[in-house]
């Protein structure tokens, strides 16, 4: 009697998730729960399905398989148009009822939206003007720079001459001319055909 039984399941140990209290809703898996879940399931895959064969006959239209889906198609595109100018007159009318029931509102509350649209205008002609005033300016810049850029290399180029004048020496082809210049500025008159 003093030890344990050899059957007995020994008890688990303390801080065990054993030891945890049942919950009442916890849930378990019996046939009902997998029938629902195959159920739901089944239905996903037929949704699944049906979308591809959906997709798949609108490819095969867009091809146009035989005259009747042709047809079939313009209908529906017509359709779409007309409704969709049907929608952009409508919302067309509406913004024109708004503005008139605007201009139908008391007196004191007239002035303010005349007085919003003058702002807006006045706002949109000087931003006009400080483009043209911006346009202006910067044309006025690029020319008083492109002018100091001119006298400067003019500048450059007249200085370049005096110091190749007198610091460098005349390239060989440079010296035959000035010997030949100088040859026949002196045979000049006396051999004929040189002047």
């Amino acid at each position: 009697l003093g030890g344990a039984h050899p059957h007995m399941i020994p008890a688990p140990p303390r801080g065990s998730i054993l030891l945890r209290p049942k919950r009442p809703g916890a849930g378990r898996a019996n046939e009902e729960s997998i029938d629902q879940q195959w159920t739901f399931e089944q239905r996903l895959a037929e949704q699944k399905r049906q979308e591809y064969v959906d997709a798949e006959r609108e490819r095969e239209r867009w091809h146009h398989i035989n005259e009747f889906d042709r047809e079939e198609m313009h209908h529906r595109h017509m359709s779409e148009r007309e409704q969709h100018l049907n929608m952009k007159s409508q919302a067309d009318a509406d913004q024109r009822e708004i503005d008139r029931q605007l201009s139908e509102l008391p007196g004191h509350w007239a002035p303010d939206f005349e007085a919003a649209a003058n702002t807006a205008a006045a706002r949109r002609e000087a931003t006009r003007k400080a483009m043209e005033e911006n346009a202006r300016l910067m044309r006025e810049r690029l020319e008083t720079a492109r002018a100091a850029k001119m006298e400067e290399v003019t500048h450059e180029a007249s200085q370049g001459d005096v110091f190749n004048q007198r610091f460098s020496k005349p390239t060989w082809r440079e010296q035959v001319k000035a010997n030949t210049a100088a040859r026949t500025s002196t045979l000049g008159g006396v051999v004929p055909g040189i002047e």
